[in-house]
């Protein structure tokens, strides 16, 4: 799929399904409209197809991930399209999951990870899965999960594990530059707890498999 088709079931859906996120009785409207959210369109691409390669990665390599070329430029910041290779391509992921919310800005299910086995004061990385019909399975094998362990998911309240659920995530690269800092490109400022290393995500999500306990 070229990524102009890809772009365009993106905003099908936002035009199609404007206030998402109900699943088992999850309900989300975001405050900020999802066609002013921050690169919107990259944010909410369609999943990538079947045949699309996929790439894994580790927490460790992605927190060793540069920041893009040029970032420094507003432009570049802003813009709706890839602004750097990677985020071009589908990375599969696996860490332990210490952290989840849903934030009320966007309706996104926010996951902070470890590398597995490691601490949860070690370096984390984001992962989000957003609103639309393409994800409403996803997020809601999610909640179901989240349940089964004893943890209720609301908007705007984090859960923080006191054990670490190991997740294997799909999605692609994204470089969250709403958060850039001119003093620290690589970590940014505010973004998910002082624990996250890195600007780079995988985001938008669609795989999201729960290894058994």
């Amino acid at each position: 799929m070229t990524f102009g088709k890809t772009l365009g079931l993106a905003v099908l859906a936002m035009i199609v399904l404007p206030v998402i996120g109900q699943a088992q009785g999850l309900v989300c409207t975001p405050t900020t409209q999802i066609a002013v959210q921050h690169r919107s369109t990259m944010k909410h691409r369609a999943p990538g197809d079947t045949g699309t390669s996929e790439q894994t990665t580790t927490v460790t390599k992605m927190l060793a991930w540069s920041a893009p070329t040029g970032i420094a430029d507003s432009k570049t910041r802003r813009s709706n399209e890839p602004i750097d290779d990677r985020e071009k391509q589908v990375y599969t992921l696996e860490g332990d999951l210490w952290r989840v919310i849903v934030e009320d800005n966007d309706c996104d299910f926010h996951f902070e990870l470890t590398t597995p086995g490691h601490s949860k004061t070690a370096p984390r990385v984001i992962v989000e899965i957003p609103q639309g019909l393409a994800y409403a399975s996803t997020r809601e094998n999610i909640i179901q999960e989240l349940t089964a362990n004893g943890y209720s998911l609301s908007v705007g309240k984090s859960i923080t594990m006191d054990e670490p659920l190991r997740v294997s995530v799909t999605g692609y690269a994204f470089y969250d530059s709403a958060h850039y800092s001119k003093k620290n490109p690589q970590k940014g400022h505010s973004h998910g707890t002082a624990y996250v290393g890195t600007l780079w995500e995988l985001h938008p999500v669609w795989k999201v498999a729960f290894a058994s306990p």
